[in-house]
């Protein structure tokens, strides 16, 4: 086994016999403290009276500057979490917060790799980057670290610092000789951007290097071998050889805020011939994409990808060889971490007493030489055994002993960074109830992509007593032709084939179509088809190759980017259109509609869907949630309200969950207990909560490893072992299975819900509080309720002292006696929705041989989810496409029903009939009179008089421009329609917000009073707008408040400027995105304060000189506002007032601000 000489020398330390130093942080007066250390532990006491004082911390100085590998110890604490701190070389200090369980009765293991710090750092270069070798390090508790306490204590134990040697490259080889464990970390990317590719890799073991065999024949753009760096690495250079008859090739460094920087390098083209190429880990100004995509690449690198192109091939096939793959590094990160593999995940799941010994599988067993100690870890994330693991090598295992015990159980290797997940329960019900399910999208993106490692993911489900799996199709993948076979199907027939076979149920979802069913005319970016009669024959024939698909949902997310924001009525269409070809055809699927980010019950937005006869057109109505626990009530309550209140035969339909979880902060290989616990007990909690509310199917998000954004929502891990979540959401459907809710427990202190059920006689209460804030240590029950037992999220026993349930879980199953019922309340909010439910029976569609189809002119209006911005002078040519699905002409006469004030004039009709399986266009013009109510979403509907038809409604606003006077009162936006949901962020405002300006020596001020509980922005000046923070713009306007010069007449030109204001990372900045020069200003400032630590006070003052806008005179100013939220996890949303900033840079849609 070959190895690069740059590990040097490797040194354990002990570090009781150091000396460590005592530090109140004198620069915030007021903490008192001491060190109290023993032969085993350090203890670390903090004193903090009448609140003040920042943190104390315990220092570790190197006599001689180190070069240290990382860092090893255990925690035992109530803390919430603690920091570490890294001295660099230019004096630079670098924070990192570790989070705690909060279960002071346990100890933690941590592990830790040296690493610089963009969000907590000073002294030094100030630059976040970590400089070798290190002057010292440090243990921190913060006053912050507890919920409420004025002292605080610590214990470090078992502290080992392992040192490294590096040479002037530093690096390592991630290449390896073993055939059964060389590709380990490696991915293969077939660029689905592109359809057509093909490829796969294997080990050459003549050449000792991974072979990359590709085939772009027929269609692609490139094929890639990914390699997923774990930990992260601040890499300077790759330095590789390989062996091709490509011309060329490229490697791509995907950098930590997700941006993709593009190398392209010449090769010779001689397949005989080994070429050395050695990569600056550099930007790329002219070949980037992703993440901020402004071409700055941003340390640590994540990923390394090395890809081929067709054109590199004289006839667009061929093979690539890659060895010797050196990542260099002026830190020593990578040369700590071993690469290892479960060989079957299935034998991670098992039953009490199952007495076969843990095994991994090394990629280089030499690595695991001297480090075999591994830790036995229960559900609490506590250390609760140890030993010293059997290593064979001439096998490359790993072996030890495992748990047999009923419950969740983690093994770690400490040295090597290996954890793994153990799941002990008992078999799962005879019979699965169908209400528990998973959403895994087995057929394209991560692992598992194989047969043997789907087929093992597919059986732990079945084990699981979990029967369906939501998936997703790629509907332009598979069909980019029109009259073609089906294409590119390997991996999507795949899991429909070994889903049957395993008796998985499968939930299919989309949201692609093929670009010969769009409008060639088309210049608004819709992603829905435009011949839907076209579409729903597509839709049949996919359903008819794999009658295995029990259930389709149709578009999945349509009202958000999926869909470009497009009104309701589109994808009512589509869905429409898809169901009636299923009905005529015979399909036998489940219809599933809606499928929406979130059903917005406050809002319009689930009314004009009821009216729009979605009901009408599907067997169930599908959405997603990531609310609190506490939310999900209001949320399916009020969404049933507007059912009833519509006079729906179709009231009480069923309704599907089909994304719900709670993620975890992405980075690491698997969730770290104190976010594991947390996302345990929510993806439960909610799956509980959702029982009770009546819902039919939860689809926990998501079964397999996935990041997205800043966030992973993996129930399993990157090395395919079970996490706490899947093992308490695995129990859960043991517990619930066929279980009745029959109301709530009455009495239970410090709990947030006590749903209750009865199951096989036996009533089982689940009592949730929830592992956020200040978490009590017991629920209490009311006196006189005598438990029969109580058990974790896991299973394992918790023992009861009296009425007193440990809540360390965040949640607990009681289970009681049959004659508990006068403790339970049976008139509640729930009740009311869960009977709604049962109680519905089931009804076939009724659709109608007619589809009306929006086909609006949608550049003379501003649209989005909640439907179209008109303005007040506009005359909107409307046109409707109606659809005949029928094989026989049909009369269509159109009745319009308008809202006040609302005038639509229709164009003569050629012809009363629509030709069979053909198209009648409808077109007309609407315009609005002295009687239309403003700024309100009003509903326009269009019906077949001889009820062929579903309705198509559509909701529209009728506006004209704000104005805001300067020296004017307080403008309050914070209502749901002025919100904008980012990503995966809150679908309801979590914000409030107003403003009002003034003027003071020609100088502008915004002031902006902001509800929030909570200031987060540790973003830099360029991406501030991602944390809390205010972006405006200013343009020059005529008197009349209209445009000047060339943007009058072209939406993209941009003769305004554009501001974010923000208490961000470098302090209170004012940045210019737009206009000349970019970047912070230095004479226009702000001016940030937090009152009652409930609101936040933004008073920017713009300089004349520095921005070119005088207000010491009057005129009429372009001027847009928008508040960006941030809780923690990313940006929220945003609230808004005038658009044309965020959504998308259009100064047309920009209110007004008039100086007088």
């Amino acid at each position: 086994m070959r190895k690069l000489v740059v590990l040097m020398a490797c040194a354990i330390v002990s570090l009781f016999g150091q000396e460590w130093v005592f530090n109140n942080g004198p620069e915030f007066p007021g903490a008192f403290g001491k060190l109290e250390i023993t032969k085993n532990s350090l203890r670390l006491l903090g004193s903090f009276p009448d609140k003040k004082g920042n943190y104390v911390a315990a220092f570790q100085w190197f006599k001689t500057p180190r070069n240290l590998g990382e860092v090893r110890f255990n925690v035992k604490s109530k803390a919430r979490r603690f920091a570490v701190r890294f001295i660099g070389a230019d004096g630079q200090y670098h924070q990192h917060f570790m989070e705690l369980t909060g279960n002071g009765d346990i100890e933690q293991p941590f592990r830790i790799i040296p690493s610089g710090s963009m969000a907590h750092k000073w002294g030094g270069e100030n630059d976040g980057v970590l400089r070798f070798p290190l002057k010292g390090f440090a243990f921190v508790q913060h006053r912050a670290d507890y919920a409420d306490a004025v002292n605080t204590e610590i214990t470090f134990s078992k502290i080992e610092f392992e040192y490294v040697d590096l040479n002037q490259e530093g690096g390592l080889f991630v290449s390896d000789r073993q055939e059964n464990s060389a590709l380990l970390g490696w991915a293969l990317n077939l660029g689905r951007e592109f359809p057509g590719a093909q490829g796969n890799y294997l080990w050459n073991r003549e050449e000792s290097a991974i072979q990359l065999n590709v085939d772009m024949s027929k269609g692609g753009g490139y094929v890639a071998s990914c390699l997923n760096l774990a930990p992260q690495a601040n890499l300077a250079f790759v330095e590789y050889k390989v062996k091709t008859d490509a011309t060329g090739m490229d490697v791509r460094f995907a950098d930590s805020t997700n941006q993709t920087h593009q190398h392209y390098l010449k090769l010779t083209g001689n397949p005989e011939q080994w070429q050395t190429l050695k990569i600056p880990v550099k930007d790329s100004p002219n070949h980037h994409w992703g993440g901020p995509n402004d071409g700055v690449l941003r340390l640590p690198i994540r990923m390394i990808t090395f890809s081929v192109h067709g054109r590199d091939f004289k006839t667009r096939k061929g093979s690539y060889l890659l060895k010797d793959v050196k990542l260099h590094t002026y830190e020593p990160m990578l040369v700590t971490h071993a690469k290892w593999k479960i060989q079957d995940p299935t034998t991670l799941f098992r039953r009490p007493d199952d007495k076969r010994p843990l095994q991994v599988v090394l990629a280089n067993p030499q690595d695991a030489v001297g480090k075999t100690e591994y830790y036995l870890l229960d559900y609490d994330g506590g250390v609760v055994g140890e030993g010293i693991g059997e290593l064979d090598m001439n096998q490359g295992t790993l072996t030890c002993p495992a748990p047999t015990s009923l419950g969740f159980h983690e093994i770690a290797y400490p040295k090597l960074g290996i954890r793994v997940g153990l799941s002990i329960d008992v078999p799962a019900p005879a019979r699965p109830d169908e209400y528990f399910a998973v959403d895994t999208s087995f057929s394209w993106g991560g692992d598992p992509s194989d047969e043997p490692l789907m087929r093992a993911y597919l059986r732990i489900m079945k084990d699981n007593g979990i029967l369906w799996n939501r998936d997703r199709i790629s509907w332009g993948g598979m069909h980019p032709r029109e009259g073609e076979p089906f294409r590119h199907l390997a991996r999507f027939e795949l899991y429909r084939r070994l889903a049957a076979e395993e008796g998985i149920k499968t939930l299919d979802t989309f949201h692609d179509t093929p670009s010969w069913l769009k409008d060639p005319n088309d210049a608004n970016n819709n992603k829905y088809p435009h011949d839907l009669l076209k579409a729903g024959v597509a839709w049949s024939a996919i359903l008819k190759r794999w009658p295995m698909v029990d259930a389709l949902e149709v578009w999945n997310e349509p009202d958000i980017s999926f869909a470009n924001y497009y009104p309701s009525e589109y994808i009512g269409a589509f869905t429409k259109a898809v169901s009636r070809q299923a009905q005529l055809d015979g399909r036998e699927a489940i219809l599933v509609g809606g499928v929406y980010a979130s059903i917005r019950p406050d809002t319009t937005f689930y009314p004009q869907q009821i009216a729009n006869g979605m009901l009408d057109a599907c067997d169930v109505i599908s959405y997603h949630t990531y609310s609190t626990v506490p939310a999900l009530e209001a949320m399916v309550d009020k969404s049933r309200r507007h059912e009833l209140a519509s006079g729906s035969l179709k009231a009480g339909i069923p309704h599907w969950i089909t994304e719900c979880g709670m993620p975890w902060r992405r980075g690491t290989p698997r969730a770290l207990a104190p976010n594991d616990l947390h996302s345990a007990s929510e993806i439960v909690a909610k799956a509980v909560e959702f029982r009770a509310l009546g819902i039919e199917r939860y689809f926990a998000f998501e079964y397999k490893y996935y990041d997205e954004h800043q966030n992973n929502f993996g129930m399993m891990d990157r090395y395919h072992t079970p996490m706490r979540s899947m093992n308490a959401y695995a129990h859960l459907a043991r517990v619930l299975s066929h279980a009745e809710y029959v109301g709530d427990l009455k009495g239970v202190k410090n709990a947030i819900r006590t749903r209750t059920f009865m199951k096989d006689g036996q009533v089982i209460a689940f009592i949730y509080g929830g592992r956020g804030g200040k978490m009590p240590d017991a629920f209490l029950l009311p006196e006189g309720l005598e438990p029969i037992k109580a058990t974790g999220l896991d299973g394992r026993a918790f023992e009861v002292n009296g009425n007193a349930i440990p809540a360390r879980d965040g949640c607990a199953y009681v289970f009681l006696q049959p004659d508990a019922s006068k403790f339970i309340d049976r008139d509640t909010v729930a009740m009311r929705n869960y009977r709604l439910a049962k109680e519905y029976k089931m009804r076939q569609r009724q659709v109608g041989d007619l589809v009306l189809q929006p086909d609006f002119e949608m550049n003379q209006v501003e649209y989005g989810t909640y439907g179209y911005d008109v303005p007040l002078d506009a005359q909107w040519k409307l046109k409707v496409l109606v659809n005949n699905f029928s094989n026989e002409s049909l009369e269509f006469e159109p009745v319009w029903t308008l809202p006040k004030g609302f005038v639509f004039k229709q164009d003569p009709l050629a012809d009363s009939r629509v030709p069979a399986r053909g198209k009648l266009v409808l077109t007309g013009i609407l315009t609005f009179n002295d009687d239309v109510k403003l700024d309100a979403f009003q509903f326009v509907t269009l019906k077949d008089k001889h009820d062929r038809a579903l309705p198509m409604t559509m909701a529209v606003r009728p506006w004209r421009l704000d104005t805001a006077k300067i020296g004017g009162d307080w403008i309050d936006f914070s209502s749901p329609e002025q919100w904008q949901v980012w990503e995966l962020g809150s679908m309801e405002p979590n914000i409030k917000a107003k403003f009002r300006t003034s003027v003071k020596n020609g100088q502008l001020i915004v002031s902006v009073l902001v509800d929030d509980p909570e200031h987060v922005n540790n973003e830099s000046p360029l991406d501030a707008w991602r944390g809390d923070s205010i972006q405006f713009v200013i343009q020059k306007r005529d008197a009349d408040g209209k445009r000047i010069g060339k943007d009058h007449k072209e939406r993209t030109a941009r003769n305004w400027q554009e501001f974010t204001v923000a208490k961000a990372r470098d302090g209170e900045i004012v940045y210019r995105h737009i206009g000349d020069p970019k970047g912070i200003l230095k004479k226009s400032k702000l001016k940030f304060q937090r009152i009652d630590n409930r609101q936040s006070l933004y008073e920017v003052t713009l300089d004349p000189a520095e921005t070119g806008f005088d207000f010491s005179k009057p005129g009429v100013f372009g001027f847009s506002l928008v508040v960006n939220s941030n809780s923690g996890k990313g940006r929220d949303g945003y609230l808004f007032w005038g658009k044309g900033i965020a959504d998308q840079k259009n100064s047309a849609r920009f209110n007004l601000l008039r100086c007088e």
